[in-house]
């Protein structure tokens, strides 16, 4: 059997399933042996003298890591990493009631600091009770490494799965995918007889602060959880607007909702890849300040106001809302769920600049497909007469592609460069048709 945190109990009445091996923070100064002896002593009142007769170290294996901070952003940090296998002398179980041996009870202990109780298991290590390994194991199948998940990732998708149920992993087309649920509302009021919609511009979480362009209300969802419910719980968790007061005040167009998919491999969990099922609808507000006689959301006058909660993982999170002119967020002339669709459409990619054109009036006359006599040279033969490949740039784009200091464009202006047939997308005209039915240019464009 393990020894594994079960929940942890907050002093402010806040509970978290942990389902996790214990961790300990070696101080400066200390070398890991001591680190564990000076915890087992104040954290679960095993003297030394017990821990050295019922105790022994079984092994133990190190890795270090450096990986950005979630809570500095912009510092790397290093994590040396110790684990250790502690086994119990056999014979001596029962010397270690305050851990609930021999029986292997559940048991409870207090923080020194007095601000968390933590409750601790017994789990056998070779069945299926042990979430976290499984896991652990379940990604490694897959080919994903959890070592170069962020700190803290992995047990954030352990929450995610077994705990919140916001997540679920799928098998799909034998590539291993997480999949969520998001709900977007865009919540719409009249203020001094203008149409308005509410938007996100910032939020504070971890000690990091991130500027947001324009988001409506968001949230994920809970993986069998149905879309009107996913807005109820949105307006209520992150506005503060219980059952009654959204049942009187908020009206939604069931017309305007939308559902939509998008796929992308997750920054937090490097290597697995994530499908987010989108459901989007508007909501409008109706006489909210005038009902209540105060000031909420910022109504009536539209003021910028902001939303403090605290999460079920303890984070304290801090959220500023602005009320924008509709005619501002969307485009003119259009309805609120007709532009909800415009906005799932990404903006037009830069057009790079053409290489020239392989304009020859003494071409004009030749087939590129036909056999000629000595005085003619298929087309692209001629096309192609007076140039060579630039192995010099072409090596280059090679050598210092992960370089830093190496800019899109060098890579860019270096493969132009060293292969000149790329001109051949555009031939005489910029303007001529595929065989794909794009344009010679669109053609070029995507190539590039």
């Amino acid at each position: 059997h393990i020894l594994k945190i079960s929940m942890d109990f907050m002093s402010d009445g806040r509970a978290r399933t942990r389902d996790q091996k214990l961790a300990v923070v070696v101080p400066e100064g200390f070398d890991w042996e001591e680190a564990v002896r000076q915890y087992f002593s104040a954290r679960l009142e095993l003297s030394h003298p017990l821990q050295e007769e019922a105790l022994f170290i079984q092994s133990n294996w190190f890795k270090e890591e450096t990986q950005v901070s979630p809570s500095i952003p912009g510092m790397c940090t290093t994590y040396l990493t110790h684990e250790v296998r502690i086994r119990v002398v056999e014979g001596k179980e029962h010397m270690l009631g305050a851990i609930g041996l021999p029986d292997l009870s559940p048991f409870s202990t207090v923080d020194p600091d007095m601000e968390r109780t933590t409750s601790w298991r017994w789990v056998a290590d070779d069945t299926q009770t042990d979430r976290a390994d499984l896991l652990r194991q379940f990604l490694q199948d897959h080919q994903i490494n959890v070592d170069d998940f962020e700190p803290g990732a992995f047990n954030d998708l352990l929450d995610e799965i077994h705990e919140t149920r916001i997540a679920e992993l799928r098998v799909r087309r034998k590539q291993l995918m997480r999949h969520l649920q998001i709900v977007k509302v865009w919540l719409t009021a009249d203020i001094l007889s203008v149409p308005h919609v509410l938007v996100a511009t910032s939020k504070f979480q971890r000690g990091k602060r991130s500027a947001i362009s324009k988001r409506p209300l968001a949230m994920r969802m809970r993986i069998d959880e149905d879309w009107e419910t996913g807005i109820e719980n949105a307006l209520s968790l992150k506005l503060g607007l219980d059952k009654a007061l959204q049942e009187k005040h908020i009206m939604l167009d069931p017309s305007s909702y939308r559902l939509s998919e998008e796929s992308e491999f997750s920054k937090s969990f490097p290597g697995l890849k994530t499908l987010y099922r989108i459901h989007e609808v508007s909501c409008s507000i109706h006489n909210m300040a005038s009902a209540t006689g105060g000031f909420i959301l910022g109504l009536p006058e539209g003021s910028d106001f902001q939303i403090s909660r605290v999460e079920d993982s303890g984070d304290h999170v801090v959220s500023n809302y602005s009320w924008k002119p509709t005619s501002d967020i969307f485009k003119a002339g259009r309805t609120l769920h007709k532009t909800m669709e415009d906005l799932t459409v990404p903006d037009a990619k830069r057009r790079l600049p053409t290489p020239k054109l392989l304009v020859n009036a003494a071409t004009t006359q030749c087939s590129p497909l036909s056999a000629v006599s000595k005085q003619t040279r298929p087309l692209i033969q001629e096309w192609m007469s007076s140039s060579k490949t630039d192995w010099e740039r072409a090596h280059n784009a090679a050598k210092r592609i992960r370089d830093k200091d190496y800019s899109c464009k060098q890579f860019h202006d270096d493969c132009v460069a060293a292969f000149p047939e790329l001109a051949l997308y555009l031939g005489e005209s910029e303007e001529s048709v595929t065989t794909s039915g794009r344009s010679a240019d669109d053609e070029y464009q995507r190539t590039i």
